[in-house]
């Protein structure tokens, strides 16, 4: 299905979300609309670079790449692009609760409730475009700063790639079952926030923004806030109401999703792709668990939970192959009953301190197909201060609260290891003793669809490591392990979705 979609869109000359190079198009739009050349933008990037300099007061990157985002954004007028440049560190300093202490669990469970998503391909004009679900944010379980967090994030990720910063963003907004608390959030506190960052403090290019679904408690919100706002931002608002057919005149059919009258079936509509990844329909789903809990309630020797959310993970796992779900259930036991040290007496405070050194991190959007990204990083574990089964104990808890949700069950992890620093004392931690428990982990016991694992920053003494456990291993699993020694870019080419992430992250 998503192969078919992406074949037509394609056929149809539309420009996917994910661009490394330039198109002919976007150069030509980028001189035409900006006033791009290679001489005006080499000009400009020096004088705003000696006025950051001169300016006592701003601290800042003066990278090509990061002030292009600022230029372009305002068409190549210096004195603007350092105006807009200043505001967006205002920006920051004046609220630290967004950007200081990022609660990145909070935020990964908003962006996989569908709250915000990518569409995978742009526009005519090129623009990418960004819908934002507000129905799917309950402030009473995540407060306005994850909410204001998340957003930033986003946007930010959005403007490394040039051609977002040339063709510039449009916006869904659906205001469906907008309610008086999700107002309070916002009215009055944060209005001169959001009126900031549409006006001159993001290096976003608003091409237009499109209100749909909204009600009588949205249209109060919307008469605070144009107060704030300019004409010009204020004239690229469109109100559709429940006619979303008209946002068919702005953006194409093509490139929306079906629940906006469009053709793109989405990663999010988890049944329909979970009928394509696994044959899981109504009809199987249900049998299936009938079954396998017959199964289980039958064998003497295994005691376990058998309710439909618990059971549904092995299934998925296995692709509603009852034998083989029945199969990893029990080395899944057998692995927690051949481990008690890992599962039975859990020290709490050096899980949370290894989780809270960034050991392990959960990237904030999936990629193409829907996986969730996974870092480890091995440098942030310290082995004379928290020792190996307290490290085994943090990664699979990690594991099971990550399959506890449906998309990934469904949709699998990729998984990035960071192997940079990497000394003896980690190895003699592992070797030999730990091969064969990673190696039954990662083979047939938890109910994870691991559908990569990316080694980075490996050096020779990782290697030793993997010669050892690569014997422990089927051809399958390690077919999808892949080694990129420091090259990072080798990753973004294999997840081009997660590239502007995965080059924040390292």
């Amino acid at each position: 299905m998503a192969a078919k979609y992406e074949e037509m869109m394609k056929s149809k000359g539309f420009l996917p979300y994910v661009l490394h190079t330039l198109p002919e198009k976007v150069v030509q739009k980028a001189e035409d609309q900006l006033g791009e050349t290679d001489e005006i933008r080499r000009s400009a990037l020096e004088q705003l670079k000696k006025r950051i300099l001169e300016d006592k007061k701003l601290k800042c990157p003066t990278d090509d790449e990061f002030l292009l985002q600022f230029l372009r954004a305002r068409k190549y007028d210096v004195d603007n692009a350092l105006g807009q440049l200043s505001n967006y560190f205002n920006l920051i300093t004046s609220h630290p609760e967004f950007f200081e202490n990022l609660d990145k669990e909070k935020m990964d469970k908003l962006t996989s409730c569908n709250f915000l998503d990518i569409l995978p391909f742009r526009d005519n004009d090129g623009c990418l475009v960004l819908t934002c679900r507000m129905e799917n944010w309950n402030p009473d379980d995540i407060n306005v700063q994850i909410v204001f967090c998340t957003l930033a994030s986003l946007l930010y990720c959005v403007e490394l790639y040039p051609v977002n910063q040339i063709a510039g963003v449009r916006i869904i907004f659906d205001a469906k079952n907008y309610t008086f608390k999700q107002l309070r959030c916002f009215v009055p506190r944060y209005v001169p926030l959001i009126s900031k960052a549409l006006r001159n403090c993001l290096p976003v290019r608003f091409k237009s923004i499109h209100i749909v679904h909204e009600a009588l408690v949205f249209r109060y919100a919307w008469s605070v806030l144009k107060l704030v706002l300019t004409e010009k931002i204020k004239s690229r608002f469109h109100f559709h109401g429940h006619n979303i057919k008209e946002i068919h005149k702005y953006i194409p059919k093509e490139v929306l999703p079906q629940e906006y009258d469009g053709d793109y079936t989405s990663f999010n509509d988890e049944d329909l792709i979970a009928k394509e990844k696994l044959g899981e329909t109504d009809e199987i789903r249900g049998p299936s668990l009938e079954q396998f809990r017959k199964r289980i309630l039958e064998d003497k020797k295994l005691k376990c939970l058998i309710d439909d959310k618990f059971l549904i993970q092995f299934l998925r796992a296995r692709k509603y192959d009852v034998d083989n779900a029945m199969g990893l259930l029990h080395n899944y036991f057998n692995l927690i009953t051949s481990y008690p040290d890992f599962f039975e007496t859990l020290d709490k405070e050096n899980m949370y301190k290894l989780a809270s050194s960034n050991f392990i991190n959960i990237l904030p959007f999936r990629d193409n197909d829907g996986c969730l990204v996974v870092t480890i990083k091995m440098e942030n574990w310290d082995p004379d201060d928290i020792n190996v089964q307290v490290l085994f104990s943090t990664a699979v808890a990690a594991l099971f609260c990550f399959e506890i949700y449906p998309a990934n069950q469904i949709c699998g992890v990729r998984l990035i290891y960071d192997a940079k620093n990497y000394s003896l004392k980690h190895l003699r931690c592992i070797v030999p003793r730990y091969v064969p428990l990673i190696a039954k982990a990662l083979r047939n016991c938890l109910p994870v669809r691991f559908k990569s694992i990316h080694i980075v920053n490996e050096a020779s003494i990782f290697r030793y490591v993997w010669s050892i456990l690569k014997i422990a291993l089927s051809e399958k699993i390690k077919g999808r392990i892949h080694l990129h020694g420091d090259n990072m870019k080798e990753v973004t080419q294999i997840h081009p979705q997660r590239g502007s992430i995965i080059r924040i992250c390292w």
